[in-house]
């Protein structure tokens, strides 16, 4: 039997769509309780959708009073589980309707023993995949499947609780970090049942799921800042491990940066991204191929400066000064939000 755990904040539409899609699930007899925490939201409307869900006979709610983050949310929701077996479950996530059923094909964790899960996460059909959202799943940050080796033994930074099952003996000994408030406190709580359990990771690619909350490239530059500050922290808490996998090595070392393959890709993208059609139709159009290609790595040029950036104003770095023109790294990357008609301020980008 399966407890799900939901940490959500003042999402109530969402969180009815993932309650739904709970509730059609074809094992859905396999679901003992649903704990749902609110960390702390500012309106009582997801106490509403709860009590006038019909799953509402399976639902524990909680209702935090100081918002701590999800982590410590889903360790409230921990402390009360009372089946062998913990699915974390994100509020914006649906479940596709045989996916408990796959989990369970590939073994539910009971024991401390036993492998966790990882099912399948993409943007929901109901989502209108963008340019940016598409370069996200296919080579970016996003839902990194395809650098996956071994499904059977998947490294720990592949532990994110959007779709997770843990058995609920080892979550209990182990729990969140209350340190990590914006994101990776899962790839943490990964470690942590690797490193000290020896607890393996198992894929199941046909347990699927759909991401309702698309992103743009506007927000994602924005929320880096915050991002990658927990980024350096999680490094920090896995003894550096990964600290050259997530760039923070390089990062520090550098002490300059070009503008021009910049502006070029700034460019780039202003020019390919409103006319770019989805899905892309490479076996017909060869030129959909090549301007995929390049808007790509414009993406990723943009992106690996931002996350440049971020890295270095969390470690209380300086800016970085430009080789071919008279300006720094916080007033460039000033220029190009402009360039891409987002709105940001200097200081939202450490200067």
């Amino acid at each position: 039997m399966i407890s799900i755990i939901i940490a959500t904040y003042d999402r109530p539409a969402s969180l009815k769509q993932c309650l739904d899609h709970v509730e059609r699930q074809s094992a859905l007899a396999l679901v003992g309780e649903i704990i749902i925490v609110d960390d702390a939201s500012p309106t009582d409307d997801t106490r509403a959708v709860v009590e006038g869900h019909t799953l509402h006979p399976l639902v524990r709610f909680q209702r935090r009073t100081v918002n701590g983050g999800p982590g410590p949310a889903r360790n409230d929701a921990i402390d009360i589980a009372c089946y062998p077996t913990t699915l974390f479950l994100d509020d914006d996530i649906l479940l596709a309707p045989g996916t408990l059923a796959k989990l369970d094909e590939s073994g539910l964790p009971s024991t401390r023993k036993d492998p966790s899960l990882i099912g399948h996460v993409a943007w929901d059909n109901s989502t209108t995949v963008t340019p940016f959202m598409q370069w996200m799943t296919d080579g970016g940050p996003l839902f990194p499947y395809a650098r996956i080796t071994d499904h059977d033994d998947c490294h720990w930074c592949h532990y994110v609780t959007s779709l997770a099952v843990s058995s609920t003996e080892l979550v209990k000994m182990e729990r969140f970090t209350d340190r990590l408030r914006c994101r990776y406190e899962d790839l943490e709580l990964g470690y942590r049942l690797q490193r000290r359990h020896g607890n393996r990771l198992r894929y199941v690619a046909g347990a699927t799921a759909g991401d309702l909350h698309g992103r743009g490239l506007a927000e994602w530059l924005l929320a880096l800042r915050r991002i990658e500050a927990d980024l350096v922290l999680l490094s920090a808490m896995t003894g550096d491990e990964m600290a050259d996998a997530f760039g923070i090595i390089r990062a520090k070392a550098l002490t300059s940066f070009a503008t021009r393959p910049l502006r070029i890709a700034s460019s780039l993208i202003r020019t390919l991204e409103p006319q770019m059609l989805l899905p892309l139709r490479f076996d017909r159009y060869y030129g959909d191929l090549w301007e995929w290609q390049s808007l790509s790595q414009s993406y990723r040029i943009i992106q690996n400066f931002f996350r440049i950036l971020a890295i270095r104003d969390a470690l209380g770095l300086a800016p970085l000064t430009a080789v071919d023109t008279e300006t720094d790294s916080a007033s460039f990357a000033e220029q190009l939000i402009a360039n891409l008609n987002f709105p940001a301020t200097r200081a939202e980008f450490g200067a």
